[in-house]
């Protein structure tokens, strides 16, 4: 019996301490503080290198020249005049672009200062054409791609930068023109020309960036490009029964400013 009234006595006090002692203490102000802080909200800024994807569109107007009138002439004269350059014919290209762009900013206060290139697929054309009673001349002018390289300059307020760039564009093109005799005679031939290259010109442009996040930007832009005049030189083919060997030919092509809009999308490391 003594057995087990020792550890019914013995374990008495405990039992009823846990009978009567209530609920754990809840902690106090200091500590609920301490537990729970305030996010602190991450300090971002344009300072690092980024890539970049972009889209939009461009046009411009564009004149066809001839300056070596020594071929043939297109004045449609009786004689011929060659007494000195022809404009052939005036047209305005336009279409889609779209790449890409990698560059650098850095933030001092609320001015950035950075350096970015852009690479694109350019997909502008024209065709256009003239005649007379005895030729019709086409022409057709493609661009494939462009590329720019220059430097931005700044201003941020928030999330928004505000910036101008300037640089070098340089973009490449295609040139065609036929050349078809329709006089009723027993001359009647087709010549055609072909020529491509490459023309550089100065790039100036404005545009409006917003970070979605630290690393995340979206921008809209416009840029000119002035490409200026060109001489673009081939060779003309004549066509016929028994044609002509092959004479160069040159040309003279004057882009009178090529205009972009573009949106694009950049990430920050």
């Amino acid at each position: 019996m003594k057995k087990i009234l020792l550890p019914v006595l013995l374990g008495l006090p405990f039992a009823v301490s846990q009978l009567f002692g209530g609920p754990e203490p809840l902690p106090s102000g200091k500590e609920m503080k301490s537990v729970v802080q305030p996010a602190v909200e991450q300090e971002c800024n344009w300072t690092g290198f980024y890539v970049g994807v972009h889209v939009g569109y461009g046009w411009g107007d564009l004149k066809w020249t001839d300056t070596d009138t020594n071929t043939f002439s297109f004045e449609g004269t009786d004689p011929p005049d060659l007494s000195g350059p022809t404009v052939l014919v005036e047209g305005s290209a336009g279409g889609v672009i779209a790449g890409g762009q990698i560059g650098y900013n850095r933030q001092f206060g609320h001015f950035v200062i950075g350096a970015e290139g852009e690479f694109s697929y350019f997909g502008a054309s024209d065709t256009g054409s003239m005649s007379t009673e005895s030729w019709v001349n086409r022409f057709k002018t493609e661009s494939d791609w462009v590329g720019t390289v220059g430097l931005r300059l700044g201003f941020a307020w928030n999330r928004l930068l505000f910036y101008a760039k300037g640089g070098g564009a340089f973009a490449h093109h295609d040139f065609w023109m036929t050349h078809t005799v329709t006089d009723e005679g027993v001359n009647n031939h087709t010549e055609r020309f072909h020529a491509d290259g490459t023309h550089i010109g100065p790039l100036a442009g404005v545009g409006l960036e917003y970070a979605l996040t630290c690393h995340w930007s979206a921008k809209i832009e416009y840029t000119r490009m002035f490409l200026g005049k060109n001489d673009i030189s081939g060779t003309n083919v004549e066509n016929d029964v028994t044609p002509a060997p092959p004479e160069p030919e040159q040309y003279e092509m004057d882009f009178k400013g090529v205009d972009t809009v573009r949106v694009g999308l950049n990430y920050k490391f």
